[in-house]
């Protein structure tokens, strides 16, 4: 906030003095660039950043280059969201603040990361996982085999899976073979002796364990099997549609062995499919997807050879094309088993996956060789022009075309045109690209800020990146180009 407020100042500052001087937009642009980039400089002053000498031992600087804590360990991570990194001496591991304080002795075999949302660390000695405070005090010995952070803390130890709070608290017994890490309408599905059945997060029991398999609750229903029938149940662990689809002998290890899939906007998908043989490897003999309502119901005989969730009244599908290899014929299809194939006429191939909620997400489309993106809806977001759009982070997307690389974002608008080598999603305002072998820095207006002369270059990161800068020598450069630190590296230790 103080930072928000000291940018809010300076901005309106720049602005009152460009309406006196008749300074022109993008000078303003400019000026408003550098002030916000001064001052979020001014506020890693408290951050770390890893370096080693030709001894291969690890310290960190400041972002001025200036040494905080002398190369002295084994290895020094990076420094989270949350000022912890992990480092490492004599063979064991530990935490620094960004004080270069030890938070956590280096006593442990392993640390996986501090949660954040707990406010604690996972830690692991003699196989066995345990639970610090974020003050290095030991709140849970290191006693579980397992210690996942769900909607709950999940442990288990001799075979048996029960829930903890963040203080080590039992709120759930260790009782059971197996507990799910997802939960459906606060239901939880648990396994023992074999059989299965669901729990609230307070560990009460709300419907028993008396099901050969299950999955979770979604819009008040969950699909179970009994025998070898999956059906689905509501919450009173009544069957609203009766135990009638056959399925394959289910292994949670094998995601081909197909379960009902859960209820979106009313509808299910039914995948089902046969083992040809219980061995490893498992083979699968499939059926093609079909949906059902509420009420068991099949709304169409159609079998698609893939498909969305239901949102908003409809689903899109792909059905098999026989005139093409490998090709479908895509449609809309409404709660009716109506199809509508105008919408998508002409593409030859939607990225959806089999029980994936689209919602009003863009998916990536095909036609005639390149490829576009739309939303769910058909409505064109970008014509069919690329060779490849990868996947979205951070709402960005690299885009190829004659294996040139540029970036778009999710509405469609290109930030860089494919031009480069390669390039890198943007992290502290600043993206990597490479040309010619060497790589540099651009802006988010595609401008060359850091002409590429270095051999490699990682993401900036809270105002420096670390560069390699010749055979054996890498360093660490500020948002200016500016070498601030050196260090000679061997690749052997």
């Amino acid at each position: 906030m103080k930072h928000i407020q000291i940018i809010s100042t300076l901005i309106l500052g720049v602005i009152l003095s460009a309406s006196s001087c008749s300074e022109t937009a993008t000078n303003i642009s400019e000026s408003i660039s550098s002030i916000v980039d001064e001052v979020f400089e001014e506020s890693y002053d408290n951050y770390l950043y890893p370096i080693v000498d030709a001894d291969g031992k690890y310290g960190c600087i400041n972002i001025k280059g200036e040494i905080i804590i002398p190369p002295q360990y084994e290895g020094v991570w990076e420094f989270n969201d949350n000022g912890f990194a992990e480092f490492k001496k004599n063979g064991k591991y530990g935490f620094l603040n960004l004080k270069g304080e030890v938070v956590v002795e280096p006593i442990y075999d392993f640390f996986t990361t501090y949660i954040s949302e707990y406010e604690i660390f996972k830690i692991q000695q003699n196989e066995k996982y345990g639970i610090l405070d974020k003050n290095g005090k030991m709140i849970v010995p290191p006693i579980y085999d397992i210690i996942y952070f769900e909607y709950g803390i999940i442990v288990k130890r001799n075979n048996k899976y029960g829930i903890i709070d963040s203080k080590g608290n039992e709120i759930v017994p260790m009782q059971y073979d197996y507990i799910s890490r997802d939960i459906g309408d606060d239901l939880i599905a648990v396994e023992k002796n074999g059989k299965y059945g669901y729990i609230d997060i307070k560990g009460n029991v709300v419907i028993p364990c008396q099901f050969e398999d299950c999955s979770s609750f979604s819009e008040g229903l969950a699909p179970v099997c009994i025998g070898e029938h999956w059906g689905y149940i509501n919450k009173k662990g009544i069957f609203e549609i009766a135990p009638s689809f056959e399925n394959c002998e289910t292994n949670r290890w094998f995601t081909n062995c197909h379960y009902p899939d859960k209820f979106h906007d009313g509808m299910a998908a039914i995948r089902l499919g046969s083992c040809i043989s219980n061995q490893w490897p498992i083979y699968i003999k499939r059926d093609e997807p079909k949906y059902i309502d509420k009420s068991g119901n099949y709304i169409t005989d159609i079998e698609f050879k893939c498909g969305s969730d239901f949102v908003d009244g409809y689903a899109i599908v792909g059905v098999d094309n026989r005139d093409k290899v490998n090709g479908y014929i895509w449609a809309e299809m409404d709660k009716k088993g109506n199809l509508n194939y105008q919408k998508f006429a002409g593409i030859e191939y939607i990225e959806i996956h089999f029980g994936s909620k689209q919602d009003d997400k863009i998916i990536k489309f095909s036609k005639n060789g390149k490829v576009g993106l739309m939303k769910r809806n058909g409505k064109i977001v970008i014509d069919a022009q690329y060779d490849h759009i990868g996947g979205f982070y951070d709402d960005i997307a690299v885009t190829i075309n004659d294996e040139k690389e540029g970036l778009i974002d999710s509405k469609g608008n290109v930030i860089v045109a494919p031009q480069f080598d390669d390039i890198n999603s943007f992290h502290d305002g600043l993206a990597v690209i490479k040309i010619n072998e060497l790589y540099g820095f651009i802006n988010t207006k595609g401008k060359i800020v850091i002409n590429p002369i270095y051999k490699h270059a990682k993401k900036f990161c809270h105002g420096l990146a670390l560069v390699e800068i010749d055979d054996n020598i890498v360093g660490y450069i500020n948002k200016k180009g500016e070498i601030i630190y050196k260090m000679q590296i061997s690749y052997n230790n």
